[in-house]
């Protein structure tokens, strides 16, 4: 798309397509196997992404991906 992203615009950019606001309703099902390998996929990543962005963004990416991953997997279970 030509456009720069900042550390925090990556990082928002990452979360909204993992789990856009409407995962958080409450009757909205898990997330799909393509978004929920994408967030295993960048949490075996975090070295390289390390690299690139900073580690207070890093930080939050992962406080975030625990957190998603931890409504989905409530979610699978209902």
């Amino acid at each position: 798309m030509g456009q720069t992203l900042t550390d925090e615009g990556f990082v928002g950019e990452t979360l909204h397509f993992i789990a856009p606001n409407v995962f958080y309703a409450s009757d909205c099902g898990p997330l799909d196997e393509d978004r929920e390998s994408f967030i295993y996929w960048l949490k075996s990543n975090y070295n390289l992404i390390n690299n690139k962005i900073s580690k207070e963004s890093l930080d939050y990416l992962d406080r975030n991906l625990e957190s998603i991953l931890r409504l989905n997997l409530e979610k699978k279970r209902k």
